[in-house]
């Protein structure tokens, strides 16, 4: 039975993996196929290494107070946790366990399963997002406190470290507020069109405003879904400007 219950094993699209118990540090000793597509990694990479160097830092506190050992004690009920991918995006997973033991009965690892729930919890937050968006509206007589509290909640509930709005005013797009972002970038960065030594707002041979910056691509519609860093619906993302810069030419940008 031993290749029909390897094949089930490898073939499953549900993370599987067996861990054995090393003071306490629950160390991979198989993983199947899907455990190493999700992360991206090879088996040589996963076999061995703790399963903690996979987790998030709140995952692995979370293993620190208790799930592992629960899970050593036949107590591993569903509990959510945060894989790290080679690339760096974190997967959210259902986690499950069951004890194995030996032949004197004592416990020496776990056959774990972990379930992707990354798209779920996506929805679940911003389901919440819009929701809350909506309530403060309907609450708010102030625009400016209407626009401060919703950038709060996006910056909360999505993790980013700063986010901003821009509104229109005249022919340029300042910042209209600002969560998380320095005062210097912001003063700097504030205004989007280009302007001649005179102070003199710079046109197009169309008479258009030229928009600098990245968000002057995406305000213009210089975008390129061809391109990596230009979703289909014309935003721009990067996970680090640093390497983008490093990667791409002034020309490969401006799309």
């Amino acid at each position: 039975a031993e290749p029909r219950y390897r094949m089930l094993f490898d073939e499953s699209p549900v993370m599987y993996l067996t861990t054995r118990n090393v003071e306490g540090t629950p160390i991979i000793e198989d993983c199947n196929k899907a455990f190493l597509d999700t992360l991206g990694y090879g088996r040589a990479d996963v076999a061995g290494r703790p399963l903690t160097d996979f987790y998030t830092a709140d995952s692995c506190a979370k293993v620190r107070d208790g799930g592992y050992r629960r899970a050593l004690e036949g107590r591993f009920d569903v509990e959510e946790r945060q894989l790290v991918a080679h690339d760096g995006t974190v997967i959210e997973v259902a986690a499950r366990g069951k004890p194995e033991n030996d032949a004197q009965g004592r416990v020496v690892g776990t056959l774990a399963t972990f379930s992707n729930i990354t798209k779920l919890k996506q929805a679940e937050i911003k389901e919440r997002l819009a929701r809350d968006v909506l309530d403060l509206l309907n609450r708010s007589r102030d625009q400016t406190d209407a626009v401060r509290a919703i950038l709060k909640l996006i910056k909360n509930s999505t993790g980013v470290e700063a986010v901003g709005i821009r509104l229109r005013e005249g022919d340029d797009f300042p910042y209209f507020m600002t969560n998380g972002l320095p005062d210097e970038f912001v003063r700097k960065e504030s205004r989007l069109c280009a302007r001649d030594t005179a102070g003199k707002i710079m046109r197009d041979t169309q008479g258009n405003p030229v928009l600098e910056c990245m968000c002057g691509n995406v305000i213009c519609g210089r975008t390129n879904p061809a391109r990596t860093f230009f979703s289909k619906a014309g935003s721009f993302w990067t996970n680090s400007t640093t390497a983008l810069l490093a990667s791409t030419s002034e020309q490969d940008r401006q799309a």
